[in-house]
């Protein structure tokens, strides 16, 4: 019978058993898992029940009202997705109450989305649950379904996704497909995906992949714009912090009054705005008394060892400008320490200065 959007389709969508998941995906939804296994290879088969009471519990069969139906998962739980983004994977809803039939679970299902229906029709049509749950890790035999590594409490589902292949096997499918005659096979992150030879079913499936492949690109772009954001808020977080310290507060304004007072002193003329930051003054103050300096590169503690370095030779006399050239562009060239070789080299400078010109006027007194 061939499938028609917007149409309620019956489905059976989960069943109690046995069934078989790889360790990495354990890993991948950050279950936890117990410290024999944390050393086994990702492809490790665990083998898990899904008991009758936990499947067909109330509080779990009520999760699966309502949930959106998916083509194949989405690469986080829908429920944690950004609701910009839920349009991309949505394609449908279950629009009926789970209903349990024997060892499996039915539902009605809308698909809204033509493409999704077109693979329906051509045999794509196997259910995949998403959910979350509660791992009891340890060795088990159950008398119908066999040995098990571990079983699942507490299911919650999120959504129902249309898959090439479930887990679950082709029992669990949305019912009366039509069967398929020659095959083609589409690869997606590593997983095999037999689909119908037809050219329209191929590059509707293309679609629907490339869709999903933008849109955890977009979830990707978000979460380090995000990161991004969180790093800027800690930085100013710990800078209000700081400044709602009265000594720092006090020290970080004094600081900008000296810094104030001792540019308008090396650089006359300068003007300064109450917007602009130590730096930014300090910058400006350096390029109006000495212009030959290169700030290019520097840092703010460099910039601050230069700014002292000029102040300090200002203090006596306004030095000569090949003394501060040589003194500056010897301290930018130093590699161990520059704020403090700005500082001493500028002082050094000054003292050797202070006493050429003592002595040439000891010399000219003599010959008086």
């Amino acid at each position: 019978m061939t499938k028609r959007i917007n149409t309620p389709m019956p489905a059976r969508v989960a069943k109690v058993g046995v069934q078989d998941y790889l360790l990495s995906s354990f890993v991948r939804l950050g279950v936890p898992v117990p410290d024999s296994y944390k050393e086994l290879p990702g492809d490790t088969i665990i083998k898990v029940l899904r008991p009758k009471e936990e499947v067909f519990n109330e509080a779990s069969l009520t999760t699966l009202e309502g949930k959106p139906v998916t083509f194949t998962h989405p690469p986080v739980f829908f429920d944690k997705m950004d609701d910009t983004l839920k349009p991309v994977f949505k394609k449908g809803k279950v629009v009926s109450k789970p209903i349990v039939d024997g060892d499996t679970i039915r539902v009605d299902l809308v698909v809204e989305d033509q493409q999704t229906v077109d693979l329906i029709n051509q045999g794509v049509n196997q259910i995949s649950l998403g959910y979350r749950m509660k791992p009891v890790w340890g060795e088990g035999y159950h008398e119908r379904h066999g040995v098990y590594d571990a079983r699942f409490t507490e299911i919650r589902i999120d959504h129902v996704a249309i898959e090439p292949k479930g887990r679950a096997g082709p029992h669990i499918r949305i019912l009366d497909s039509e069967e398929r005659q020659t095959m083609a096979v589409r690869i997606v992150d590593g997983f095999h995906y037999p689909l119908p030879d037809d050219d329209n079913v191929l590059q509707a499936f293309d679609t629907l992949v490339q869709q999903r492949d933008n849109a955890e690109q977009q979830i990707q772009d978000s979460s380090a714009e995000i990161s991004r954001l969180k790093g800027e808020m800690v930085v100013k977080d710990e800078k209000l912090k700081e400044l709602s310290d009265p000594a720092k507060l006090e020290a970080e304004i004094q600081r900008r009054v000296e810094v104030m007072d001792s540019a308008k002193k090396i650089a006359k003329g300068i003007k300064i705005s109450p917007a602009q930051k130590v730096v930014e003054v300090q910058k400006e103050a350096i390029q109006m008394a000495s212009p030959h300096i290169n700030l290019e590169g520097m840092n703010e503690d460099n910039i601050d060892g230069v700014f002292r370095a000029l102040v300090e030779m200002h203090k006596a006399e306004p030095p000569k400008p090949d003394v501060v050239s040589h003194a500056v562009n010897a301290a930018t060239d130093s590699a161990v320490d520059r704020t403090k070789s700005y500082l001493q080299l500028g002082c050094e400078a000054r003292d050797k200065w202070v006493a050429a010109n003592r002595e040439r006027q000891l010399k000219f007194a003599g010959r008086r």
